[in-house]
């Protein structure tokens, strides 16, 4: 669903401070946490995550490249409270994320799209993996997505499978090729050390495709150590959006091609060399440069020829898709479906009362996932009421 966008800047105001939707400290660790925020021209999504998280203990930043900053009087509220740092800034994701860096003081980062919700007690356990782990630097749990309805439900399906990847390797060369070889967006969502946050997120060059600035977050959270996956429910994504399509880069412009042309190949040059030097500065490898260059190479055209036959697979999958419903197959769909694509029928999970009954997420179907879920799902009725 498509938020309503002719709310006005009052309504929304009001909703960020209704009493009735205060918050409180549940996990005392999240006191160690900054959620990292970045938003363009949907700051009704920003006011959103600033009512979700108000009072949790958490920092929250603020990265707003809108075409124009909040007004006087939402600045001023916002200013009032020590957990809010609001940045406006009218320039490219990338710049936006390495101003983030000088006001990171916590030491637990993690980033969050303005429309997507990340999980107290979610967030609370990757922090606690990681306070008992010194040599792990990022910890990511379970993910569903969702969607708000137009009968005002709330409906959640599939989205990335977390729990059978598994990428805590002795060394960065078999954490990079174990990702070549079954890439899934981890390391993007999870939490953080900061200083390793700082190399990834706040340290990516501006190139010209969005999924290699996506990749080079991965590869300096792999060179630098292990990703935890741990059974908590994590992360909602959100399906009320489009994508945005950042000033600095391009959705189109694919990490294979972005690999392989003659165009891109200063950039990907960068990358490769950014990558050594994390590598040299860590003091992990003694090889030398040529021979990591060569070694990091050949990891990198793999993974984005992976991804490559991935998409495109999903590509032809659609497609067939598309066909059967416009030649209104509807008694045929769901069995075509089981033969094309047996886990299809897994990817629609329905309301919240329908995720007891799928026996795959028993292992995240606890009492307070359902707090948490119910706390998330009281939030999204008021923004849309």
């Amino acid at each position: 669903m498509r938020f309503k966008r002719e709310k006005t800047r009052k309504q929304i105001t009001h909703f960020l401070f209704d009493n009735s939707m205060q918050n409180s400290i549940k996990y005392s660790n999240l006191l160690n946490l900054t959620i990292v925020i970045p938003t363009f021209n949907r700051q009704e999504f920003m006011i959103r995550q600033i009512a979700y998280w108000k009072n949790s203990g958490v920092t929250m930043i603020i990265l707003d490249g809108s075409n124009s900053p909040v007004d006087i009087e939402l600045n001023k509220q916002l200013e009032s409270d020590d957990k809010i740092i609001y940045i406006y800034n009218n320039s490219s994701l990338t710049k936006r994320l390495s101003l983030a860096k000088k006001y990171l003081k916590t030491k637990y980062t993690v980033y969050c799209s303005d429309d997507d919700f990340l999980l107290p007690f979610g967030l609370s356990k990757s922090i606690e993996e990681l306070e008992n782990d010194n040599i792990a630097v990022a910890s990511v749990g379970q993910t569903l997505r969702f969607n708000y309805l137009r009968n005002n439900k709330v409906s959640y399906g599939s989205c990335y499978q977390y729990e059978t990847f598994y990428t805590s390797k002795d060394n960065y060369i078999q954490r990079l090729e174990y990702a070549a070889n079954s890439y899934t967006a981890a390391t993007c969502f999870a939490v953080m050390r900061t200083e390793i946050w700082i190399k990834s997120w706040g340290s990516i060059p501006s190139y010209s495709s969005s999924q290699a600035l996506e990749l080079f977050q991965a590869f300096m959270v792999y060179i630098s150590g292990n990703l935890l996956i741990q059974d908590q429910l994590y992360l909602l994504r959100s399906l009320e959006n489009l994508p945005l399509s950042s000033i600095d880069n391009n959705r189109e412009i694919s990490s294979y091609d972005w690999c392989t042309l003659n165009e891109y190949r200063k950039e990907k040059e960068d990358f490769i060399a950014r990558c050594i030097a994390q590598i040299k500065s860590l003091e992990i490898s003694s090889q030398p440069i040529h021979i990591l260059r060569k070694n990091l190479n050949i990891i990198f055209e793999s993974l984005t020829l992976n991804l490559k036959n991935s998409i495109d697979n999903k590509n032809r999958l659609n497609l067939i898709i598309d066909q059967l419903k416009r030649l209104k197959f509807a008694r045929m769909f769901k069995s075509i479906l089981k033969i094309v694509c047996p886990s299809y029928d897994k990817l629609n999970y329905g309301y919240l009362s329908d995720l007891k009954k799928r026996n795959e997420l028993k292992y995240i179907l606890t009492d307070i996932f359902y707090a948490d879920i119910q706390y998330f799902e009281r939030i999204l009725h008021k923004f849309y009421k």
